[in-house]
């Protein structure tokens, strides 16, 4: 129950953000190595918050094939030790 009631909260200030970003669409204009970007200040929360969630994506598949690893390991390890006391 306290699970749902925080992701009511999450998802309303969500919403919230998305309407005063809605109503108050500033613009926003990154200029890099000579390049210049010009874009609306949502558009860019929106690109930020992709790249972020590719981030975290990317760092949880690094993480898991690590685990994975490690745990083959492990379990080959844990197999070679019981062939060699029931030899």
């Amino acid at each position: 129950m306290i699970r749902v009631v925080l992701y009511v909260i999450a998802l309303a200030i969500v919403v919230a953000f998305a309407v005063w970003l809605a109503n108050d669409a500033g613009t926003a204009t990154i200029i890099w190595h000579g390049w210049r970007i010009d874009t609306s200040a949502a558009l860019l929360f929106i690109i930020i918050a992709l790249i972020v969630t590719a981030l975290i994506n990317l760092y949880r598949l690094i993480a898991a094939l690590r685990n994975g690893f490690k745990a083959f390991a492990a379990r080959k390890r844990e197999r070679r030790l019981q062939r060699g006391l029931t030899a």
